[in-house]
């Protein structure tokens, strides 16, 4: 059996929006400003394929791209490991979170799906590497290669980080 996901949007008015309604969406006026530091916040226009107007949202690029992508739930158990260097450069720490699904997003740089984790936090930053543990134990780095342990992956990423 097939399991079909519904993804809904709440619009600015309180009403809801099924993602797989929308046919396009349009960026018009910036919203509010933006605290300093925050990303800038646009008004988007919901439409449905004849162009009628669904609904609107105020938001960030960024949280309208997420809003928009196809989620999947993960297989129980899965877990993806993010490696940073400390300041010294000389020890490679790891983090390791569980991934609670996997989001398709319409914009991505790749095919790939992106994890979702379950404490929310951002895997878009500089400098660290992202491992998703396989069923079999072996870590794969996307775009990159498969390390077939832990101990492997931290001294690969260290010598690429020093040189």
């Amino acid at each position: 059996m097939e399991a079909h996901l519904l993804s809904f949007i709440q619009t600015d008015r309180g009403s809801y929006v099924a993602v797989s309604a929308i046919a396009r969406v349009e960026r018009s006026a910036p919203g509010r400003p933006a605290p300093r530091g925050a990303q800038e916040r646009w008004n988007y226009r919901l439409l449905d394929g004849s162009g009628d107007l669904l609904g609107e949202i105020e938001t960030t690029e960024e949280r309208i791209e997420f809003l928009l992508s196809v989620k999947m739930p993960a297989a129980p158990g899965q877990r993806l490991f993010v490696l940073r260097l400390d300041q010294a450069k000389r020890y490679v720490w790891d983090e390791v979170h569980q991934i609670i699904g996997w989001r398709f997003s319409p914009s991505a740089w790749s095919d790939n799906p992106l994890p979702i984790i379950a404490d929310g936090g951002s895997l878009q930053e500089p400098g660290v590497a992202i491992l998703i543990e396989r069923p079999d134990g072996r870590l794969d780095q996307p775009q990159m290669t498969t390390y077939d342990t832990l101990d492997a992956a931290r001294a690969a990423f260290l010598k690429r980080r020093t040189g």
